[in-house]
Order: structure tokens, then C-alpha cells, then sequence
């Protein structure tokens, strides 16, 4: 019964110190969001201000291209009268109240380049880092606030952006039940038939067609491996742009294949566990190099990894 008693304790004991860590956990990834969103927000709405003020300059300074016009009119009344007495009548010199009113107007006709050199002048206050974030801010406001009907239309007239700080992420669609999308660039890749080693590496941006990828994925296969004849691919690959006809075998392909043509069909499958220890264990799963340059440099970096790991197990199989 103690015992019972025991086990139990240690078990209620053991699930408060997991539940405290994983709050402390969830309050620490709570914390990193709000800080972030306290830190960027401000700078967004700094942002915001220089570009009203901009805009309010170059709003004067465009003035400048109109005609000055200035009024003015006075009034003053004279005395004592000022007049002479001629016969019977007298002569007044000045009237006792004077009126008078001018309009005067001014226009450059050529001022060498002043007025073009202040107007570039108040545009260029705002630096080009400044412009991106603010731009950047405009376009997740504006497709957010979009119905699907309505962000149909802006998707085929702009791009959607799914990440503030890398904008050229795309979303791509997996079709799988525990992940049905994945947000990142497409990555080709191209693994000797014998051997499991990755020849050759190419990323995509803009979310192309798998179909469409083939061709520029062979290049890069070939500048290692020129005397490539026979490149087996998945369905995905259906209507490909790779022009050189039977070369490229799908899993649908049946008429003229020797033995191991068929041994090489059904091997095709090999790169799918090569796939997920790149992802797993070469970091390609999740880019932490940033832009369209580190998007192309962290697949290579993936499979010279997994290469030269392949080779040093060889070496060492060979030397045990």
C-alpha cells in the first residue's frame, strides 16, 4: 500500500515539474512574440511618420512650380483738406479719402534646375531600408483585409506575403494529412543510382511547377556528372520540360525498359529517405540563412554534408 502510495507521488511529482517546464517554455516563446512585436512596430510606425513628412514637403516644395500672386490695398484718410481757392470754386490737390489696391504676380520661367533638385531633395529623406519596411507593412495590411473572392484577383496582380522579415517565402501546397502545406522554396535535387550520393542541387523560388524544375535540375546534375543518360523521376514530374526525349522515366513507363531499367524504376524510391536526412539531420528542413542567397547556399551546404559523411562511413567500413 505504501509502495502504491509512493509510486503514485512521484508520478503526480514528476507531471508538475513537466507541466511548469512547458509553461515556462510557452511563457519564454510568449515573451520572444511580444517583445519582437513591441520592438518592430514602433519602427514601422516611425517609418510611417517620416514618409507623412516627406510627402507634406514635396506637397510645399511642388508648390513652387505655380505663379507667386500677392495683394495688397491700403486705405488713409488726409487731413486737413488740401485746396486752393480758384474764382468761385476751389481746387482740391488730394481727395480726403484715398483708396489703393495692387495685385503684383511673379513666375520663373528658368531657374536651372532648383526647383527639380528640392523636389528630388524631399522624396529621398526617406532611406531605401525605410521605404521596403513601410511598403512591406502596406501590402500585409492590404491582403489581410481582403475576401478570398478579393485576394484571388491581388494574388495574380501581386505577391502574397507570408513572412515580414523573408518575403520571398513562398506557400507550398504537400497534399499530406499532417502537413498538408509547408512555407519555404522548392529544392531539386538529383542522387546517383548507385551509391546514394547527391549530384546534384537547385532551388526554386516562386512555387513553380515540379514538372517544370526538371530541366534546369539536370543541368546542375550534369556539370558533375555529364555522362547522365537516364533520369528517374516520381508522377510529380508528368509534362516536364526536359527536351531530350527517352531519357526521363516515370513510374507510368513500361514500354522499352530492360531489367535494369526496371531495377533502377523501382530504385527510384531510394531518394525519399535521402530527402528526409537532409531535412532531418542536414538542416535543410528549416533555413536560417537569410534572403534568396541563403535559400540557394543551404541546400548545397545539406548535401556536401550528407556526401561527406557517405564518405567517411565508406572509409571507415573499409578500414575495419
Amino acid at each position: 500500500m505504501k509502495m502504491k502510495k509512493l509510486c503514485i507521488a512521484l508520478f503526480l511529482f514528476i507531471t508538475t515539474i513537466n507541466l511548469l517546464s512547458a509553461q515556462t517554455i510557452i511563457n519564454a516563446e510568449l515573451k520572444g512574440l511580444l517583445q519582437k512585436s513591441v520592438t518592430y512596430f514602433p519602427k514601422v510606425k516611425e517609418v510611417e511618420q517620416s514618409v507623412q513628412l516627406a510627402e507634406q514637403k514635396l506637397k510645399l516644395t511642388e508648390l513652387n512650380k505655380y505663379p507667386d500672386v500677392t495683394m495688397d490695398a491700403s486705405y488713409a484718410y488726409v487731413r486737413p483738406k488740401i485746396e486752393v481757392p480758384f474764382g468761385a470754386n476751389t481746387f482740391q490737390f488730394a481727395p480726403v479719402h484715398n483708396f489703393s489696391a495692387a495685385v503684383n504676380g511673379t513666375y520663373a520661367l528658368i531657374d536651372f534646375g532648383r526647383l527639380k533638385a528640392n523636389i528630388e531633395k524631399s522624396k529621398l529623406e526617406l532611406s531605401e531600408e525605410d521605404c521596403a519596411i513601410l511598403s512591406r507593412a502596406k501590402n500585409i495590411h492590404a491582403q489581410s483585409i481582403l475576401k478570398k473572392k478579393d485576394k484571388d484577383i491581388y494574388k495574380k496582380e501581386n505577391k502574397i506575403i507570408y513572412s515580414f522579415h523573408a518575403p520571398e517565402v513562398e506557400c507550398i501546397g504537400k497534399g499530406k494529412l499532417n502537413k498538408p502545406y509547408e512555407f519555404g522554396n522548392k529544392v531539386g535535387i538529383a542522387v546517383s543510382g548507385r551509391g546514394n550520393f547527391v549530384l546534384g542541387v537547385k532551388s526554386f523560388h516562386g512555387n513553380p511547377y515540379d514538372g517544370h524544375t526538371l530541366d534546369q535540375t539536370v543541368v546542375e546534375l550534369r556539370k558533375l556528372s555529364p555522362e547522365t543518360s537516364k533520369i528517374f523521376v516520381d508522377l510529380g514530374y508528368t509534362g516536364h520540360n526536359f527536351k531530350e526525349k527517352g531519357k526521363v522515366f516515370t513510374a507510368k513507363t513500361k514500354k522499352t525498359l530492360s531489367n535494369d531499367d526496371k531495377k533502377m524504376q523501382k530504385r527510384r524510391s531510394a531518394i525519399e529517405p535521402i530527402i528526409g536526412h537532409l531535412k532531418n539531420f542536414g538542416r535543410m528542413g528549416r533555413n536560417y540563412l537569410k534572403g534568396v542567397v541563403g535559400d540557394i547556399v543551404n541546400p548545397l551546404i545539406s548535401a556536401v554534408g550528407l556526401n561527406l559523411r557517405r564518405i567517411t562511413n565508406i572509409l571507415k567500413d573499409s578500414t575495419a
